[in-house]
């Protein structure tokens, strides 16, 4: 299945370690064979723990690149720990990650940092609507999509990485009792900043900011920063 990606909507993520990202594809592939419309992959629906979904013109995507080299090269590396996995909303399945308070930190500076940035016209100029599952069936969710331009900020930030979105959201306790639970401890090293596509899922690295060392170039982009499209 080819990935629908929405050009100029981006992703700040922190990328899990390979042993997580491997357990995080494995469990979407299992939750696929019931009938999920999509699963994890290495190319495409990469796993990942969002921080940060925004929408960035192309003539602010260098100041953008700024921003977040100043937060990365301002970050130690910090171990974060998987817990459980849940059912969240309709039909979604995601693996939690501990809610440490540096996570939190890190979550908000990165709003506070790139929310100038955030490009308020692209729901209309593009014609599409961002969280609107989310925010239509929540008051809070639209307080804070209209102050943040996402739902998922404040107590709302539950850090995470999504696996699935159940076809038949009926099966979803039996799915989730069929889901071998394990437990990791892994290192935040890295923001990581993806193309999004639909549901919200990373389809293609743009560009890494390690911390504590500023930029360095991913092996799979072309360019020193953001892509201007």
């Amino acid at each position: 299945m080819k990935p629908t990606i929405h050009p100029q909507y981006y992703d700040i993520v922190i990328s899990p370690s390979p042993e997580v990202m491997d357990y995080a594809i494995a469990l979407s592939e299992k939750i696929f064979q019931y009938g999920a419309p999509w699963k994890l992959g290495r190319d495409h629906y990469i796993p990942h723990l969002s921080l940060y979904h925004i929408p960035v013109l192309p003539s602010l995507l260098e100041n953008v690149s700024r921003e977040l080299k100043l937060i990365a090269g301002a970050q130690e590396p910090q171990i974060l720990h998987t817990t459980d996995i849940e059912l969240v909303g309709h039909n979604g399945l995601q693996l939690m990650v501990q809610k440490i308070p540096w996570l939190v930190q890190l979550h908000e500076k990165v709003l506070e940092r790139l929310l100038p940035h955030y490009d308020w016209a692209y729901e209309q100029r593009e014609g599409k609507k961002l969280w609107s599952d989310l925010v239509r069936f929540s008051p809070k969710g639209m307080e804070l999509f209209k102050k943040y331009g996402t739902p998922l900020a404040e107590e709302a930030f539950r850090p995470h990485i999504s696996l699935a979105r159940v076809a038949n959201p009926e099966m979803r306790e039996a799915i989730l009792r069929d889901l071998p639970l394990k437990r990791f401890d892994f290192s935040a090293n890295r923001l990581v900043v993806y193309e999004l596509g639909e549901n919200h899922t990373c389809q293609r690295k743009i560009a890494e900011f390690p911390f504590g060392q500023g930029y360095v170039k991913p092996d799979s982009s072309p360019t020193e920063t953001l892509d201007k499209k």
